[in-house]
């Protein structure tokens, strides 16, 4: 699990979506994401988290969803930060 993390917290970059973090870091593969996510949307009209159906389908453990969550929050968070002058820039062109 411990390696799960890690390699969650090497991700940089553009933001992420849960899955596709989860999926890099090999908690999860790309076949069994498209079958939770087609659960996901087949529930109407209260679509739980993709994290809470993971945990509860037993597929990636708890801990390891909360440090893709994170991770995912903190790359959102330097994307949305303003370039400080002197520095380069954290947006693309």
């Amino acid at each position: 699990m411990d390696d799960y993390r890690s390699l969650i917290a090497d991700l940089h970059g553009e933001p992420l979506k849960l899955g596709e973090i989860l999926v890099r870091c090999g908690s999860l593969t790309e076949t069994e994401l498209a079958e939770v996510l087609a659960n996901q949307s087949a529930t109407g009209d209260a679509h739980p988290l993709l994290g809470e159906l993971l945990i509860e389908q037993q597929r990636v453990n708890p801990p390891v969803i909360a440090a893709a969550v994170e991770q995912q929050q903190q790359l959102r968070e330097a994307k949305a930060r303003p370039p400080v002058a002197g520095c380069p820039s954290n947006t693309q062109p």
